[in-house]
């Protein structure tokens, strides 16, 4: 799969990973819960930003199923911690 540079995660300690999109949130959610912490969401439930300081988040990611890792600020998501309501 090709992917521009600048579209490269600059911080591998913190990267928006894609899913399929025909997987449930539930799915994806447990995905990149599998591969660190969720600390944030995309307006579409295939897009989750996920941190970890340990090193290899974006094999992880990529074991668990992410299709596309970018980083954070290109993934056009405001980036909104996973915590806070997004109605």
């Amino acid at each position: 799969m090709a992917m521009s540079a600048a579209a490269a995660p600059a911080d591998a300690n913190r990267v928006a990973a894609v899913f399929p999109p025909w997987w449930s949130a539930a799915q994806t959610a447990g995905a990149a819960a599998s591969a660190g912490d969720i600390a944030g969401a995309g307006a579409h439930s295939s897009i989750v930003i996920v941190s970890s300081a340990a090193p290899g988040l974006e094999a992880r990611l990529r074991d668990a199923g992410a299709i596309v890792l970018l980083s954070p600020g290109l993934a056009g998501l405001c980036d909104v911690p996973a915590s806070e309501d997004r109605t």
